[in-house]
């Protein structure tokens, strides 16, 4: 859940021009990609990941790790594509779900009316 934080730290990362992302000290802090500021305080995980979670991860990681390796310009597409298709959602957001869902149907409809030559990218079993 965000929390507020001390306007003074708000201030000072304006003041020095810059912006931190991840843990710092003791929030987590991050960009949504609505370019929205969010700040929580940090909170560990209690215990280890069990074997399903590890599982899961791993599967996000692949498909994240199948996007970096796309070229800039297809990276372009992509968000091109959900831009021109309406969806709230970004070319990675895209790509993430196409990665993890087997059901191609939907995917082969949206493709078919924009007009779109990109292919889907590979299902990930789990």
């Amino acid at each position: 859940m965000p929390t507020i934080v001390d306007p003074k730290i708000r201030r000072l990362f304006r003041l020095i021009g810059t912006w931190v992302g991840g843990d710092f000290g003791p929030y987590t802090i991050y960009t949504t990609a609505r370019r929205k500021r969010v700040f929580f305080a940090r909170q560990p995980p209690p215990s280890p990941p069990s074997p399903a979670q590890a599982r899961c991860r791993a599967r996000f990681g692949l498909a994240i790790r199948n996007w970096t390796l796309l070229s800039p310009a297809d990276k372009r597409s992509w968000e091109r594509l959900a831009i021109d298709g309406g969806l709230v959602a970004t070319g990675l957001d895209l790509w993430i779900h196409l990665s993890l869902m087997p059901e191609r149907s939907g995917w082969t409809t949206f493709a078919r009316r924009m007009g779109t030559t990109l292919t889907a990218p590979d299902f990930i079993p789990r």
